[in-house]
Parts: C-alpha cells; sequence; structure tokens
C-alpha cells in the first residue's frame, strides 16, 4: 500500500486537492449566475446634468446623466433632485435579466418661475 510519502499517495493528494479546486470553482459559478439571474438593470436618462440620485433611500454615488445601476429584480423607490429643480420620486419594476430606460425630466419648481415684468402674458 503506498503511503502520502510515497510517488502513487502524492498523486492521489494532488487529484483530491484537484477535485475539490473544481468543485469550490464550479459552486462559485453557480453562486455567480444564481445572484446575476435575479438582477435587473436601470439606465436613467436624466434632463439635467449633476443631479443627484437615491435609490431606496440611499444615495448612489453618480452625477451622470446617462447613469446605469445593477439592482435586484422588484420594486424599487428612485428619488432624483437638484437644487432649484422639481424633484421627481417614482417606483419603477426591476426586471430580472433585462434592462430598463427611464427618462427623467427635471422641471423648475414653481416658487423658481420667474414671470415677465412687462410686456402680454397671452399672445392674441
Amino acid at each position: 500500500m503506498a503511503g502520502q510519502g510515497s510517488p502513487a499517495g502524492q498523486g492521489k493528494s494532488r487529484i483530491r486537492l484537484g477535485i475539490l479546486v473544481a468543485v469550490a470553482a464550479i459552486l462559485l459559478v453557480a453562486l455567480v449566475v444564481k445572484k446575476t439571474s435575479r438582477m435587473g438593470t436601470l439606465v436613467l436618462d436624466i434632463n439635467e446634468p449633476n443631479a443627484e440620485v437615491w435609490e431606496d433611500g440611499n444615495k448612489m454615488t453618480t452625477r451622470d446623466m446617462h447613469p446605469a445601476f445593477d439592482l435586484p429584480a422588484g420594486i424599487h423607490s428612485l428619488r432624483v433632485i437638484k437644487p432649484g429643480l422639481q424633484p421627481l420620486t417614482q417606483n419603477v419594476e426591476v426586471i430580472a435579466r433585462e434592462q430598463q430606460i427611464i427618462k427623467v425630466i427635471l422641471d423648475v419648481t414653481s416658487d423658481e418661475v420667474q414671470m415677465p415684468t412687462s410686456g402680454n402674458l397671452f399672445r392674441q
């Protein structure tokens, strides 16, 4: 019978180690695939630069006008804000393995609207 120190024993140990590494790699890939299969991508098309994006109460770290977020499938609360503009708050449904594009239009807030000081407001 070959012992651990013999060439045959060392070969069996390497085979066992190789099998363990292969099984661990397969499990890791399965976990990644399972997690990503429940994720979807939300892309925002924001009309204003430097707006803050909040998802489920968490500030996202982007100031891009076209940010993309990988989120778990399901309903998420989305809030986009920029000082001086009317914030947008909306619930969105993220669908697993799909990309959704949401157009975000931030408008001037009512207290920021400038009325003309002279002239007609309406054309005749």
